[in-house]
């Protein structure tokens, strides 16, 4: 079994074996991430990774215990960066196709949105701003456009890979109940898009530049509290993050 890698600041491992002449993944969920990240265990997934698998955007997935999945391995053909992903029409034509065979997920399959996955972080938002955010104008805020799909929630060019002509997406820890826009935006921040770039977006899959950019203070908010939190911050350490000023003064105005 070889160790392939640590990611999301302990939140799981991942190795690489062989099972029946085949490489597969094992991912280990570290169990204090579930409680500390607000996440199921896998055994709670299981209808949702079966309904995924169906669609063919993904490894197929294996739930071997509640902390443990096992995936087939993806050798991608190549590393997929913002060159290639901008100028192979191929690539972005599958990249607009497995976005949105999405919408065929039932949203009951899992369970939080966008609004609740925030909500549930509200004592760690407290405790790096310093301001309670409201309930109400949250949802008002993320709710101006509808709230009907299962998104992927951690697109990025290590979550892609391409393989004999098909796009796949990897880790689906942060799946959550949301819009396309939203999908986007966070894809968009993830990897640090130029207005040009969104604009692609935006005209590929038909929706406007201001409806993803509205989603930007969000993603922004939940980047700072996933870094908050990996790094196992208290109150009494000093934390740093470059938006904090400009987030804190969006839940000021806003929420």
């Amino acid at each position: 079994m070889i160790n392939l890698s640590k990611i999301n600041g302990g939140f799981s491992s991942i190795y690489r074996l062989p099972v029946d002449n085949f490489e597969k993944v094992i991912k280990v969920i570290n169990k204090d991430a579930i409680t500390r990240f607000n996440r199921n265990n896998y055994h709670q997934d299981i209808k949702f990774y079966k309904n995924l698998d169906l669609l063919n955007i993904s490894p197929k997935h294996k739930i071997l215990s509640k902390h443990i999945i096992q995936m087939d391995e993806i050798v991608s053909d190549f590393d997929i960066d913002k060159d290639k992903f901008f100028r192979k029409r191929d690539l972005l034509k599958q990249f607009k196709v497995k976005i949105n065979l999405l919408r065929n997920l039932r949203t009951s399959l899992i369970k939080n949105n966008l609004s609740t996955e925030i909500i549930s972080y509200k004592t760690t938002l407290n405790l790096i701003f310093n301001e309670k955010i409201d309930n109400f104008k949250l949802e008002n805020y993320i709710n101006t456009f509808p709230q009907d799909r299962i998104c992927h929630g951690d697109i990025h060019f290590k979550n892609l890979k391409f393989s004999d002509n098909n796009l796949y997406f990897l880790d689906w820890d942060y799946k959550v109940i949301s819009s396309l826009s939203f999908e986007l935006a966070m894809f968009s921040y993830l990897e640090k898009l130029d207005e040009s770039q969104i604009k692609i977006l935006s005209n590929l899959f038909k929706i406007s530049y201001e409806e993803i950019e509205h989603f930007f203070p969000i993603c922004k908010i939940l980047d700072i509290v996933y870094f908050y939190i990996s790094e196992k911050r208290t109150s009494n350490q000093k934390f740093k993050h470059k938006y904090l000023n400009e987030i804190k003064r969006f839940i000021v105005n806003n929420l």
